[in-house]
């Protein structure tokens, strides 16, 4: 980009004797000269030169070069990227950054020509980041900015987990089983689950919702997330206890409870009759 920028320098300059005698300095800060007599064409004339003359402007330019971003627009996880931040035949000299976002990775100050570069390794968190080179020339009165951005796209597989709500999960509750997956290009999702009337997969796939759950939906609820650029796999386990099984089998624990009290009363009287009779 070239700027032109105007700098005024004026000075005072002499006059011949006969034009100031017929002149005189009007100090209102404009510095025009105020006519105490009639001048003649010619002093008229000489007089309009000697004041065009007296100020002049000074034209000179800046020249900020655009910077130039080099890197990979797109990237998949693992890749090793290289990014090069340049700007050239900048006067005069610029404050040259590499950013993302709102981060600085690296800057060089006072240069009219130079070079940033930096590497990462890409991952999940660099998809759909920003990506900037920026060039910044401070002159007299302004500041200029010149930009270059791209936006950084990485392809990953997905990224998986499964929640189930509620944690605590009794008989008759409303459950619902979450697949949550962050992938690049979008995953597909794949169910296995024990099959019962009362579970139902959403529109989406991504979840299952089982209605007042019972002993019937126990098992294992698998979810399979992929893309083409791999896999990921969940297991959820549900084990309920069935209400009459449970009741059952408590029933059975206080008998034998019952028994073996029966059976030391009995077996302590047993001894307090015996040594009675000794």
């Amino acid at each position: 980009m070239l700027l032109s920028l105007d700098l005024y320098i004026c000075s005072r300059i002499t006059l011949p004797n006969y034009i100031i005698d017929h002149f005189s300095w009007d100090h209102t800060g404009q510095n025009n000269l105020t006519p105490v007599m009639p001048l003649s064409g010619f002093k008229k004339e000489l007089l309009r030169v000697l004041l065009y003359l007296s100020c002049c402007t000074l034209h000179y330019a800046v020249e900020l070069s655009a910077p130039v971003l080099t890197m990979k627009s797109k990237a998949f996880a693992g890749d090793n990227v290289l990014i090069t931040c340049k700007v050239s035949d900048s006067q005069p000299s610029v404050t040259l950054r590499l950013k993302s976002g709102n981060k600085v990775h690296d800057k060089k100050e006072n240069i009219t020509s130079g070079i940033i570069e930096h590497t990462f390794i890409a991952s999940s968190k660099h998809n759909g980041m920003k990506f900037t080179c920026e060039a910044e020339m401070k002159v007299p009165g302004n500041t200029i900015t010149e930009l270059n951005s791209t936006i950084f796209n990485v392809f990953y597989a997905p990224i998986t987990e499964v929640h189930v709500h509620p944690e605590n999960i009794s008989q008759g509750d409303n459950v619902t089983i979450d697949c949550t997956a962050d992938s690049n290009p979008p995953a597909i999702y794949n169910w296995t689950y024990p099959l019962c009337p009362n579970a139902h997969i959403f529109e989406n796939s991504s979840g299952i919702q089982i209605s007042k759950i019972d002993s019937t939906n126990n098992g294992n609820y698998t979810c399979r997330v992929s893309n083409q650029h791999g896999e990921a796999i969940c297991v959820k386990e549900i084990q309920l206890q069935d209400e009459e099984k449970g009741r059952g089998g408590t029933n059975v624990a206080v008998i034998m409870v019952v028994v073996a009290l029966v059976i030391v009363v009995a077996a302590i009287l047993s001894v307090a009759y015996c040594k009675k009779r000794t």
